[in-house]
């Protein structure tokens, strides 16, 4: 799932770019925890692997949990970015898209 994340994480780079280049300054900074999770996924591989040689811990399990606290992050920051929209119902939308996206993808790179 390496090629898949750093796929995702260059095409929200340039929805945030292309955000940028229509001066729509509050969307490109409410795009940036949708990176969260793929950025994450991409480092539990080399620390997953570390606590394998170094504890004997089981890299599947080390990437999953790394995974899951990097969902719980994403709602987060999504919950905080939510506040850049003065419109209740942008906010709401927002949040839901932007968490149903959050919880698929982690559950994609979970159980694959």
């Amino acid at each position: 799932m390496v090629i898949e994340c750093i796929s995702i994480i260059i095409i929200i780079l340039l929805l945030i770019f292309a955000f940028l280049r229509a001066r729509r300054k509050k969307y490109a900074i409410s795009m940036i925890p949708l990176i969260i999770l793929p950025g994450m996924h991409l480092i539990s591989y080399p620390i997953s692997y570390y606590l394998h040689r170094t504890f004997e811990i089981a890299e599947k399990q080390t990437q999953n949990v790394i995974t899951v606290v990097a969902l719980i992050i994403s709602c987060i920051a999504l919950g905080i970015m939510s506040a850049f929209f003065n419109i209740k119902k942008n906010r709401i939308a927002y949040i839901l898209i932007c968490g149903i996206y959050t919880l698929i993808l982690a559950l994609i790179l979970i159980l694959k």
